[in-house]
């Protein structure tokens, strides 16, 4: 028993896998992010692969579901991806965990989805939508129980005329609402 014990804890160290911290999955354009990989370990290579998707951004399409993720992939716009890098750590020792960092570039307005593929195989339980847009909504708390929603432009901070919402409402609230332009 105390061999498997310690075959177990062995598996355990030279598993391979990696942690990718994103702290914002939505930027303004011109912004540029970084990306912190921790734990990385036992991999000789990891792709990371941002593709714009021909999509709007109030999808409810998730990666996370087997179902969705290929629909996602069949709105990938045809060509090179947004960006793309390959990290190498093959002359590394098997059990040994790395950190590393990589920059994401600013990237043109749109819905991306980004991938990692280790050693060639996409894992898409890893998948997630990354947003670039230069709108924001804010929203306030007024008296009885309303919400002051303004559509702003990021850059400059000043409301977007006539700009238009579509609010959801998760099903387990079944009041009605009123909504007022």
């Amino acid at each position: 028993p105390h061999m498997a014990k310690l075959e177990n804890e062995r598996m355990d160290l030279l598993r391979p896998g990696f942690y990718a911290n994103v702290s914002k999955n939505w930027v303004v354009p011109g912004q540029t992010q970084k990306m912190y990989l921790s734990n990385v370990r036992n991999l000789q290579t990891l792709k990371i692969t941002f593709s714009r998707l021909n999509i709007e951004g109030e999808t409810r399409l998730s990666p996370y579901n087997d179902d969705d993720y290929a629909a996602l992939k069949k709105k990938v716009v045809p060509g090179e991806p947004a960006f793309s890098r390959t990290l190498t750590y093959g002359d590394q020792p098997p059990y040994k965990q790395l950190k590393d960092t990589i920059e994401i570039p600013s990237l043109p307005t749109g819905v991306y989805l980004l991938e990692y593929a280790v050693d060639g195989n996409v894992l898409k339980n890893k998948s997630l939508l990354y947003y670039v847009s230069n709108i924001n909504v804010l929203y306030e708390q007024q008296p009885q129980k309303t919400i002051r929603y303004v559509v702003v432009n990021n850059s400059t901070g000043q409301p977007i005329p006539n700009a238009s919402l579509r609010l959801t409402f998760d099903e387990r609230y079944k009041a009605k609402r009123k909504v007022k332009n």
